[in-house]
């Protein structure tokens, strides 16, 4: 609730002086830190996942904060490819490693990092049939986050 209100208050006084014309100190009051975590699991990287984090990087000018789950110390040439994409398009990002689950990585993340806008994961392609029963059951698993989740729906590449 106190990130709420210090949202708001910003939002305001923003306003305030964009009225008076100090449109400098305006932008100054809204530009806060902004990060998105782009949490992705060894060997089930998508391209349209990374193409998704870059977009929205661009669109709300943020930085990327990648959490690759991983069981070795190795990062897949993927995401080695990625982190150039990123340097070329002006994106500033962090890298950060965990091991586990793919939630529990995130939800350790979430804790220490109370200025995640969002969390980006893929969701892979399931029947239709299993839609909805996945869909309730991913709200469920990830209902103590402290941040909106976008799933991007994504078939797994395989080597």
């Amino acid at each position: 609730m106190g990130k709420l209100n210090r949202k708001l208050n910003n939002i305001f006084s923003a306003i305030t002086f964009a009225e008076a014309d100090d449109h400098g100190y305006a932008r100054e009051l809204m530009n806060e830190k902004r990060n998105i975590l782009l949490a992705i699991k060894e060997s089930e990287i998508e391209r349209k996942t990374l193409t998704y984090a870059i977009n929205t990087c661009k669109r709300i000018r943020a930085t990327l904060d990648i959490l690759y789950v991983s069981e070795g110390t190795n990062t897949d040439p993927i995401v080695e490819q990625f982190f150039n994409e990123l340097k070329a398009e002006g994106i500033s990002y962090t890298f950060t490693r965990g091991s586990g689950t793919l939630k529990q990585s995130v939800m350790e993340y979430s804790k220490g990092n109370s200025d995640v806008l969002c969390v980006i994961i893929e969701s892979p392609e399931e029947p239709a049939t299993d839609q909805k029963k996945k869909e309730k059951g991913m709200s469920e698993t990830w209902k103590n986050i402290n941040c909106p989740l976008v799933l991007v729906r994504a078939g797994i590449i395989q080597k």
